[in-house]
């Protein structure tokens, strides 16, 4: 994780970037970066963003690719204020262009997590991002920090997956770590809480899919079942864009990345 020395001091000086980060403008940024070359790490807005945080949240694949060209491997694990590296923002928004362009330069991205330990797998998981999270799946090991498949977030992920339907993406990783199926999060939930949730999915209350006998084979009986839906919020969800840096901006243009928070 790299953490970004600029504490955002300088918001004025890159209205500019912002509004060309958000509008896809790569011509407006290269102009920027030319004749300041520390905009392309700076941080732009009162969230701890770069330019390439704000460009990766509002979808500019473009200008995401070409800033990435610019940029050193290590340039792209700067965090903003929650943690979150630009794939942890292209996850949230299931942008998978990003999400190859940013893993191509750096493969050890998904290996970081946020403050609240969460790896970019697990914030995919939590959006509903099934491209992405299949993407991330295939890429992402158990390595530290994050080991997300049997570190103490390995619950949270496997809540997550259970919650979003993405059962073909459990049965995939429940074959290769087969402790996610009793795996459980801070308050004790885990994977059969949520298939409980998920009641709907089943076609009766005895009958079951191959994916579904798979998994229940591989649990203990001695496993409780407790846990219940969190709130979601929509991965499109938005809020205003930072007035501290352009108050110009209609509130529907900017894609800033806010959650609720996993449950834990």
């Amino acid at each position: 994780m790299c953490k970004l020395k600029d504490n955002g001091d300088d918001l004025p000086r890159y209205q500019e970037l912002y509004k060309a980060a958000i509008a896809g403008d790569w011509n407006t940024a290269e102009k920027i970066f030319k004749s300041g070359p520390e905009a392309k790490t700076a941080v732009i807005s009162t969230r701890q963003e770069t330019a390439l945080h704000v460009a990766t949240s509002m979808g500019q694949a473009r200008f995401v690719e070409k800033l990435v060209q610019l940029l050193s491997p290590k340039d792209l694990e700067m965090t903003d204020f929650k943690g979150y590296t630009a794939l942890h923002i292209a996850a949230i928004y299931g942008s998978l262009d990003a999400v190859k362009t940013l893993l191509k330069k750096n493969k050890m991205l998904t290996q970081i997590v946020s403050t609240e330990g969460y790896t970019a797998l697990h914030v995919a998981a939590y959006y509903n991002s099934k491209d992405v999270m299949w993407h991330l799946t295939l890429n992402t090991t158990d390595d530290p920090p994050g080991r997300p498949f049997t570190g103490p977030k390995a619950g949270v992920l496997i809540l997550h997956l259970v919650w979003s339907g993405f059962y073909d993406i459990c049965l995939h990783l429940l074959e290769r770590y087969p402790n996610l199926a009793t795996a459980t999060t801070e308050s004790k939930q885990g994977m059969l809480a949520a298939l409980r949730d998920k009641s709907s999915d089943f076609e009766s209350g005895c009958k079951l899919h191959f994916w579904q006998r798979c998994i229940y084979h591989i649990l203990p009986e001695e496993v409780v079942l407790d846990g219940h839906m969190p709130t979601r919020l929509l991965k499109n969800d938005v809020e205003d864009p930072d007035p501290a840096v352009n108050t110009q901006i209609s509130p529907t243009s900017a894609g800033t990345h806010w959650t609720q928070g996993f449950v834990s």
